[in-house]
């Protein structure tokens, strides 16, 4: 019963009503039982009056399948963050996504707690620096507002770790990023929690809402909201699992270079999050982002593989006005191997639904070809990405060169 309840509220909410593209309509059909059985998108036929008959041209969704373990059973009760995001586009998921379907952050009924009041071993203050130092493995921390009594940076020093249901900001004089892992962090989860960055241009050192460091240890973030970054929301230098989170607004500072999530790590897996980049106000800000997954690698001679972007929903908003931009950012994922040697080894990105209008480039990646030596992006799979504003496939990936603005598309 539960299934087919499931599946009966995605069938009504894909079937959509009218809007300013006409109506949207998409049938699904079941492949499987229980709790994880998949939905699988048949042809799905764009109905635009006014727009004329190459507007009305069939898309199909090539077969792909979508899992029904998109993470809104077990999301936060509570009204959506941004429940009209992709009202009036001409398709959208057929799963429930994070922010407009279901709501991210604290769980509702969990008192927020000052965190002066934590007495647990492992775990200390610095009052000087406005740091909680966790230093003791198998902590955690439930139901506590970090932005109190001036606001705290978290600082990970220990395994298994769970910080959940909190608040918490850039600290009100303390440069610092609000949550930050250092070796021998690993087993780091971060769930249920509102993450801001304040639009605090300057404020923090390394431009990250959660800075990553521990190469060695693997940190799990979901249903967050992560919002007005300065620079980056998440970086990370280590393994990462990042589900049904919703990315709201980066780049509140000149002179950078922005994105969602900047990754220097194999095992980078990134499903069921949304991305969204609004409309600049009338300073620039948010400013232009570059991505919302770059991967880069520091140093030569290095090959990660094991990144995976799958099943995101991702907006950006306005192709000029954006300090920096002047579009909302320029492709949705960059993989950018910089240095000597560098490879990123078999990337994948599939059945991603998007908006493109305020994008730089047309294509949904960017596939490095250095000038710096045997390193690049090697085998990439692109696969049913999708533009919400039209409902056709996107061009997969252009290659180009680092020194050049030549474009050679590439499959």
């Amino acid at each position: 019963m539960l299934i087919a309840a499931i599946i009966l509220s995605m069938l009504v909410h894909a079937a959509g009503g009218s809007s300013a593209y006409g109506q949207r309509r998409s049938y699904l059909r079941i492949l499987g039982t229980g709790p994880l059985a998949t939905i699988q998108p048949l042809p799905l036929r764009i109905v635009c009056p006014n727009c004329g008959v190459a507007a009305q041209s069939r898309a199909t969704l090539d077969g792909s399948t979508f899992n029904l373990d998109d993470g809104s059973v077990k999301a936060p009760k509570g009204k959506p963050q941004l429940p009209q995001l992709l009202s009036g586009y001409a398709i959208r998921p057929p799963w429930r996504v994070a922010g407009v379907d279901y709501a991210v952050g604290p769980q509702q009924g969990v008192t927020l707690k000052d965190p002066t009041t934590i007495s647990i071993p492992g775990v200390s203050l610095d009052y000087s620096h406005h740091w909680i130092l966790i230093t003791q493995n198998d902590t955690t921390l439930d139901g506590y507002d970090f932005t109190l009594s001036g606001g705290w940076t978290i600082v990970i020093q220990a395994a298994n770790v769970t910080i959940r249901n909190f608040k918490i900001s850039i600290a009100d004089g303390h440069p610092q990023d609000p949550i930050e892992t250092f070796a021998p962090a690993n087993n780091i989860t971060l769930e249920y929690g509102l993450v801001d960055g304040a639009r605090a241009a300057g404020a923090s050192t390394f431009g990250a809402l959660i800075f990553h460091t521990s190469k060695a240890g693997t940190m799990t973030v979901q249903y967050l909201l992560l919002q007005n970054a300065v620079q980056h929301s998440i970086e990370t230098l280590g393994p990462s699992n990042i589900y049904y989170n919703l990315f709201d607004s980066a780049m509140y500072a000149k002179g950078m270079h922005g994105d969602f999530i900047q990754s220097y790590s194999s095992n980078t897996i990134i499903k069921f999050n949304t991305f969204y980049q609004p409309l600049a106000d009338a300073t620039g800000f948010p400013g232009g982002v570059v991505a919302a997954l770059n991967t880069s690698l520091p140093g030569n001679n290095q090959i990660i593989s094991n990144v995976v972007f799958n099943n995101n929903t991702l907006v950006g908003i306005g192709a000029t006005g954006h300090a920096s931009g002047p579009q909302a950012l320029e492709n949705w994922i960059n993989w950018t191997p910089t240095g000597t040697g560098n490879v990123v080894q078999s990337p994948v990105a599939k059945d991603n639904f998007c908006t493109m209008s305020g994008n730089r480039f047309s294509d949904f990646a960017y596939r490095q070809v250095s000038n710096f030596g045997n390193n690049g992006v090697v085998s990439p799979t692109l696969l049913n990405n999708r533009n919400m504003e039209t409902g056709l496939p996107i061009r997969n990936v252009t290659s180009r060169n680092v020194t050049s603005r030549g474009r050679q598309t590439t499959k």
